[in-house]
């Protein structure tokens, strides 16, 4: 919904417009485009996304600084779970004269856990069980660990010069 919304808001604007989404089984590209003339269109893509499996970010926002015609304004809204992280991608979309803003969107279960006990978790984009015990001790150093995640993602962009933005998924998108 993010992303329809600021597509909108983009081509509503008349501004040059490329949207992509990428996983690791597919990329899907709406654009370029321009004009309020392509905004059924691009809703209508955008409703038949559906996220799923694990994205190599680095890989695809590589690809996209490679292909991209001309830069712009590169906004890129992940949960950054890439195994192989995100600076490189950053790094070639900033080489190539792209203003780069990263949308990190956490859900609030991420945020503030509402586990204890003995549980088994399924990680939803690859399907694999852990087993995991939170308990107080548990639960503080999952909030220290989250605390430093963050603050080094928002380092890390800030120091090349790109743009950070915390989403929290549980408030309204608007």
């Amino acid at each position: 919904r993010a992303a329809a919304a600021l597509a909108y808001a983009s081509l509503h604007s008349n501004d040059r417009l490329v949207l992509l989404a990428a996983s690791d089984q597919r990329v899907e590209t709406f654009g370029p485009a321009r004009g309020r003339a392509r905004s059924v269109a691009l809703l209508a893509f955008a409703d038949g996304l559906r996220a799923g499996g694990v994205t190599d970010l680095n890989e695809a926002l590589a690809a996209y600084a490679l292909r991209a015609g001309r830069p712009g304004l590169t906004i890129v809204i992940s949960d950054m779970f890439s195994p192989s992280g995100y600076l490189d991608g950053v790094t070639a979309l900033l080489a190539r004269g792209h203003e780069v803003a990263l949308i990190h969107t956490l859900a609030p279960e991420e945020l503030a856990p509402p586990l204890a006990g003995d549980l088994r978790l399924i990680d939803v984009e690859t399907g694999r069980p852990q087993e995991v015990t939170v308990d107080a001790a548990m639960r503080d150093l999952y909030a220290r660990r989250l605390t430093a995640w963050l603050e080094g993602i928002r380092a890390d962009l800030t120091r090349r010069g790109a743009h950070y933005i915390r989403a929290d998924t549980g408030s309204p998108w608007e």
